[in-house]
C-alpha cells in the first residue's frame, strides 16, 4: 500500500561526501581570483562536478573553506553552515531560483543528487539571492553546462563501494535545429552496515541506516533566434532512508522515511537583457515507525515568478527585477501559507579604473509579517595588477519558516524575523613566474544576527522555537594555491585554515554556538601526469559542542581524516572514459558529527564513466 501511494503521488505531481572527491583541473582559490579580476567582485567560487561525481551533494561540498557540512550518516540529513550561521541561513538555488522547502526553510543537501548538475557555485555576502530572508549567510547555486547543446551524446556510468554501495546513471542529449533535449536518469543505494566501536569499547555493526535514491531530470531548450531562448526543466526524485536509533539507547529498529520531490522550471531570455523565470516545487515526507505504528506526513508546494531586466553600459551596469512566491504547507494540526514579494535593484560601476563598486537594494513584503529591507555593497581595489583588496557589507534578514510558526506541537506564531549584518575584508594576490603560480588569500569577517530563531527543548518532551537575543561571530580564512607545471602535467598544493568564533548572547550571558568547530584546517595535494591523476586530501578540526549543557553529549572530538583518490582517463577506440578509485578515511579513524552517531571507518569506491558523442 505504501509503494502504491508513493507511485500515485509521483504520477499526480508529474501531471499537474566532497571528502576526497576529484575536481578535474579545478583550483578553488585560483577560480576565486579569476572572478575577482572581472565583473564578479563578490566572494564567489565555482566547482565543476561534471567529470566525476558523488551520489549526494552534501559530501561534495566538504572541501570548501567557508562551508561546514554537518551530517548524520551517509545519505542521511546534511545541512550547510556559512561561518557559524545555521543551515536555514543558506539559500540553495537551481539556476537562480530558491529550492528551500517553505515548511523547513532549508534544504537537505544529501537529498539532492549531485549527478543532476554540472556545477556548484557558492557566494557569501548576505541576502544576495532572489528572495530575501533565506540567504543571510550565503548562496549555493546549482546549474548545468550550457555548451552541451552543441552535440549529441550519451554518458553511462556505474559505481560500487563499501557497505554495499551501488550507483547507475545515464545522461543523454540530442540536438535538432533549434531544439535541444537532455535526459539524466540515476539510481543509487547503500546498506550502510559498517562496523564501529561502541561506548563500552566493543565492536558492533551499524544497521537500520540503508539509503536508496532514484529519479530523473528532463531539459528542453528552444532557441528560435539569437534574440530569444526558452528553456523547460522537469526534475523528479524519491529518497528512501532508514533512520537508525541512537546507539546510546536500546530502541527497536524499523524507522523509515520516504521523501518525494517534483520540481519544474521555465525561463525565457531575450538578447535585450530581459529574462523571465518561473518555478513550481512539490515536496512530501512520509515517516513510519513499523514497530509502534507511528506515522507522520508533511508536504509543501511553492510557486515562484521572477522577472528581471539587465542593462550593461560603458560606465555602469544595472539590473532591476522582482520575485513573487506563494507557498503552502500541510501535515500540521494547522496549515500554513505565505505570499511573498521582493523588489530589487543592483548596479555596478567604476569610479576609478582599478576600483569597481557594486550596490544592491531590496525590499521584501510578506502576507504574514512586516516589510523587511536589505542592502549590500562590495568595493574592490586593484593594486599593481597582482593584488586586490575587497570590502563587503550586507544588511541581512530572515523570516520564520512555516514550521517555525505552525508546527504542532511547538510552533510559535509570535516569532520575530531575524535581522543583522555581515562584514568582510579580504586581500588576495596572484604571482606567476614561468611555470610556477602562487595565489594567496586572507579574509576576515564579522557578523551579527538579532532575534536568531532556535529550537529548544521543553519539560513537555517537545521542542519550541524561540528568538535568541543575539548571535555574533567573527573569524578569518587563510588559503594559498601553489602550482608547478611541467611538460607532461603539473602538481598543486592547496592548504586552507579557517577560524570561526560563533556565540549566542541571551540576557547578557554568552555561550559558544553548538555544532561548529572553532578551528578547521584542510589541505589537498594533487598531481597530474599524462592520463593519470592522484589526490590526497585531509581535514583536521578542533573539538566542538553539540548541544549546550548536555553533559557528556555536549563535546564531540575533532576530525582528523585523510582521503586518497586515483583517477585515469583515456579513450577506448573513439569513446572517452574515466576510471576513479577512492579511499575515504584512510586512517580508519572513529568520528561523528552528532553524539553516538558514528560515521564509517575506512571505505572504498570505484567509478567508471563512458561517453559516446557525435
Amino acid at each position: 500500500m505504501k509503494k502504491d501511494r508513493i507511485l500515485a503521488v509521483l504520477l499526480l505531481c508529474s501531471l499537474s561526501r566532497l571528502q576526497g572527491q576529484w575536481l578535474d583541473e579545478v583550483a578553488v582559490w585560483a577560480d576565486r581570483l579569476s572572478k575577482l579580476g572581472g565583473n564578479e567582485i563578490r566572494y564567489s567560487d565555482t566547482l565543476d562536478i561534471s567529470k566525476v561525481h558523488s551520489p549526494v551533494l552534501g559530501n561534495q561540498l566538504q572541501s570548501i573553506t567557508p562551508l561546514w557540512i554537518r551530517t548524520d550518516l551517509p545519505g542521511q540529513y546534511a545541512s550547510v553552515s556559512f561561518r557559524g550561521l545555521p543551515g536555514s541561513h543558506t539559500q540553495v538555488q537551481f539556476n537562480g531560483m530558491p529550492l528551500q522547502s517553505p515548511a523547513l526553510g532549508l534544504s537537505d543537501l544529501n537529498a539532492i543528487p549531485s549527478f543532476l548538475f554540472d556545477r556548484v557555485q557558492f557566494t557569501t555576502g548576505g541576502n544576495e539571492g532572489a528572495l530575501a530572508g533565506t540567504a543571510a549567510g550565503g548562496i549555493v547555486d546549482l546549474s548545468n553546462i550550457q555548451s552541451r547543446d552543441s552535440a549529441t551524446f550519451v554518458r553511462l556510468g556505474v559505481g560500487i563501494g563499501s557497505f554495499q554501495q551501488a550507483e547507475l546513471w545515464a545522461h543523454t542529449g540530442f540536438r535538432h535545429k533549434a531544439f535541444f533535449s537532455e535526459v539524466r536518469i540515476f539510481t543509487s543505494k547503500a546498506e550502510n552496515n559498517f562496523p564501529y566501536t561502541d561506548t563500552r569499547g566493543s565492536e558492533q555493526i551499524r544497521e537500520g541506516a540503508a539509503f536508496e535514491q532514484e529519479g530523473l531530470m528532463y531539459l528542453l531548450r528552444y532557441k528560435p533566434s539569437t534574440q530569444n531562448q526558452f528553456e523547460y526543466n522537469f526534475w523528479i526524485q524519491q529518497n528512501d532512508i532508514g533512520i537508525p536509533t541512537n546507539i546510546l539507547v536500546s530502541l527497536p529498529q524499523g524507522q523509515q522515511q520516504t521523501d518525494i520531490a517534483v520540481r519544474q522550471f521555465f525561463s525565457w531570455k531575450k538578447a535585450s537583457g530581459f529574462q523571465l523565470k518561473s518555478a513550481w516545487f512539490y515536496e512530501a515526507s512520509d515517516y513510519m515507525h513499523e514497530r509502534n505504528g507511528i506515522a507522520d506526513f508533511n508536504a509543501s508546494h511553492t510557486a515562484q515568478l521572477m522577472p528581471e531586466w539587465e542593462k550593461a553600459g560603458r560606465k555602469m551596469h544595472w539590473k532591476v527585477g522582482g520575485f513573487f512566491a506563494h507557498s503552502f504547507a500541510w501535515g500540521f494540526s494547522k496549515e500554513g501559507q505565505r505570499n511573498q514579494a521582493a523588489f530589487f535593484v543592483n548596479t555596478r560601476f567604476r569610479p576609478l579604473s582599478n576600483m569597481p563598486i557594486s550596490l544592491g537594494l531590496r525590499h521584501d513584503i510578506a502576507s504574514d509579517g512586516r516589510p523587511l529591507p536589505s542592502f549590500h555593497t562590495h568595493i574592490q581595489y586593484r593594486f599593481r595588477s597582482t593584488q586586490r583588496f575587497r570590502l563587503s557589507y550586507s544588511l541581512t534578514n530572515r523570516r520564520p519558516s512555516l514550521n517555525d510558526l505552525f508546527w504542532s506541537p511547538g510552533g510559535n506564531p509570535n516569532l520575530n524575523p531575524e535581522q543583522g549584518y555581515m562584514l568582510e575584508l579580504a586581500w588576495n594576490a596572484e604571482w606567476r613566474k614561468k611555470h610556477i603560480s602562487i595565489l594567496p588569500e586572507i579574509l576576515v569577517f564579522q557578523q551579527e544576527m538579532k532575534d536568531l530563531i532556535r529550537w529548544l527543548p521543553t519539560n513537555q518532551n517537545f521542542w519550541v522555537p524561540k528568538n535568541t537575543q543575539f548571535m555574533r561571530s567573527h573569524g578569518m580564512e587563510i588559503g594559498v594555491v601553489l602550482k608547478r607545471e611541467f611538460s607532461k602535467g603539473y602538481w598543486q598544493f592547496r592548504p586552507a585554515y579557517q577560524y570561526t568564533w560563533s556565540e549566542y548572547i541571551e540576557e547578557d550571558q554568552a555561550f559558544l554556538a553548538p555544532g561548529i568547530p572553532v578551528h578547521r584546517f584542510r589541505a589537498t595535494a594533487d598531481i597530474h601526469y599524462l592520463k593519470w591523476s592522484m589526490s590526497l586530501q585531509n581535514q583536521i578540526t578542533s573539538d566542538w559542542h553539540n548541544v549546550q549543557d548536555a553533559g557528556p553529549l555536549d563535546q564531540l572530538q575533532g576530525l582528523h581524516l585523510y582521503d586518497l583518490q586515483f583517477h585515469y582517463k583515456d579513450r577506448w577506440r573513439r569513446f572517452p572514459y574515466q576510471l576513479s578509485f577512492l579511499v575515504q578515511n584512510v586512517g580508519n579513524q572513529s568520528y561523528a558529527f552528532r553524539p553516538y552517531m558514528p560515521m564509517p571507518g575506512r571505505s572504498f569506491q570505484f567509478k567508471l564513466t563512458l561517453e559516446m558523442s557525435k
